[in-house]
């Protein structure tokens, strides 16, 4: 497979330098993700009152019923379109391991056809022996399942879609032509037999909220979430196009090397820890958002447990988390614009569990591997993630 981008030719383009408008594109994909922040926080007392309202009406008002269904699916597509523009800003949570590119497309095939239908031809070679690399394996079937999708749309929802695995070693040579930096690179191509793109398409496909198609869910956010997603993982793409010689999208993500000490990162978990029951449990949440604060009270009181305060900044949670009896923490990524990895830090020397809630960012190192719910969480959700942090090894 070539991976040297042919400027002259207009047909090919590396995504990971745009060039003069990048100042504007970054602006955009900033204000998408403080938008989205904003608005995630939104959904996610929408979603939880709705949930609470449920519990409260008599089963028996199925008009009721009706209506509350209604909004638990708008308010879900809601948290589709946040997630989407959260990817589009590189601000997802992702949750980072060493992972096999070519068993993640494996498992995934069976409802891949499925979605595309049966007109869809899907045909894939992946790589044996590939090297690991350090990402999230639900990102990686975002990805893919994306790129399929604008597939099948560029070939009118009929002709044949190739997906190839393969390692890639850059070397100094290959390097500059290809504004891929020079190292090892696991290489995921989606190539299809559509009708293309002109240069001028090819230059703004990964551009926020640009678009070819004139309807759709979700139009002119797809191509920006694979990008978004790849910034992420430290990524590159290269796409190559030409109207009427369908389209060929490269990524190619960092080899993952536990030699270096990166699997460092991963913090282990051991699942058989945590407790049958959360009854009685002494919760502290540190949450600057008032309204999310109160539904997480109400949420801990369903599952059992007993909030015995709720802070809205890093000085006085870390007050409590170095005296207060405490069985757990929930503790909000950022507060007021100030992390809260402090607090966590405290909390790790007396041995006290924390979970790290987020509407927006992953987490920064040492902590990525930790447990962490995004917003808008359910019920079931929080449970989960609870236990999972009371299994977390310190």
């Amino acid at each position: 497979m070539s991976t040297t981008p042919n400027r002259s030719a207009g047909v090919a383009q590396n995504f990971s330098d745009q060039g003069p408008g990048q100042d504007k594109l970054d602006a955009l994909v900033r204000l998408s993700g403080e938008v989205a922040h904003d608005f995630n926080n939104i959904l996610h007392v929408i979603r939880n009152a709705v949930e609470l309202l449920r519990s409260k009406i008599p089963p028996a008002d199925p008009e009721a019923a009706r209506l509350l269904d209604m909004l638990s699916r708008n308010a879900a597509r809601g948290s589709r379109i946040t997630r989407e523009l959260l990817a589009v800003a590189a601000r997802q949570p992702l949750n980072l391991v060493a992972v096999n590119a070519s068993r993640v497309i494996a498992d995934m095939q069976h409802v891949l056809r499925d979605t595309l239908g049966r007109s869809v031809q899907v045909e894939t070679s992946l790589g044996g022996s590939l090297w690991p690399v350090y990402a999230d394996a639900k990102a990686l079937e975002a990805m893919v399942f994306k790129l399929a999708e604008n597939s099948r749309d560029a070939m009118g929802g009929a002709g044949t879609i190739a997906i190839e695995t393969a390692n890639q070693r850059i070397d100094e040579a290959r390097a500059a032509p290809s504004g891929i930096p020079a190292g090892d690179y696991v290489c995921i191509a989606v190539r299809d037999s559509g009708v293309g793109m002109s240069a001028e398409t090819l230059r703004r496909a990964f551009d926020p909220y640009f678009t070819t198609k004139d309807h759709g869910p979700l139009t002119g956010l797809g191509l920006s979430h694979v990008h978004g997603l790849v910034r992420q993982l430290g990524g590159r793409i290269v796409v190559e196009s030409a109207p009427g010689a369908g389209t060929t999208v490269r990524i190619f993500l960092p080899r993952f090397d536990a030699a270096a000490g990166e699997e460092r990162r991963v913090v282990p978990l051991s699942p058989s820890a945590a407790p049958k029951s959360l009854e009685g449990l002494r919760v502290l949440v540190v949450e600057d958002e008032s309204l999310i604060g109160m539904l997480a009270e109400d949420l801990l009181e369903q599952l059992g447990c007993r909030m015995v305060g709720l802070v809205s900044s890093v000085g006085k949670a870390l007050e409590l988390a170095k005296s207060a009896e405490l069985d757990l923490a929930l503790l909000d990524v950022d507060i007021g614009g100030e992390p809260v990895y402090p607090v966590a830090s405290a909390l790790l020397k007396r041995g006290v569990p924390f979970l790290f809630m987020s509407g927006y960012g992953g987490l920064e190192e040492p902590w990525r591997g930790r447990p962490i719910v995004q917003k808008p969480f359910d019920l079931d959700q929080l449970r989960r993630e609870i236990e999972r942090a009371l299994g977390a090894k310190p």
